[in-house]
């Protein structure tokens, strides 16, 4: 987790994971569309958090810039600025 992220409520956390894993268990999801689709909605949120800015999302999700450019280009996140 990067140093300048706030803390993460575990527990809060354990509880939105454990209600995930039920509703992918009910709907018998595939493992790897599962974890396919997990990535890509979170890159997608810190581009929005970031508005952008692929230098600041990677350091945010502590990878490389050029691993997350891939990452976009392999899962096909569309990110367009919204409105003001």
């Amino acid at each position: 987790m990067p140093a300048n992220s706030a803390p993460i409520n575990q527990s809060e956390l354990h509880a939105a994971l454990h209600s995930l894993v039920e509703a992918l268990f009910q709907h018998q999801v595939d493992l790897e569309f599962a974890k396919t689709q997990l990535e890509a909605r979170y890159i997608h949120k810190v581009l929005e958090r970031h508005n952008g800015n692929i230098s600041q999302s990677a350091r945010t999700l502590g990878i490389h810039r050029n691993t997350l450019a891939k990452r976009i280009r392999d899962l096909d996140v569309k990110w367009t600025p919204s409105e003001p």
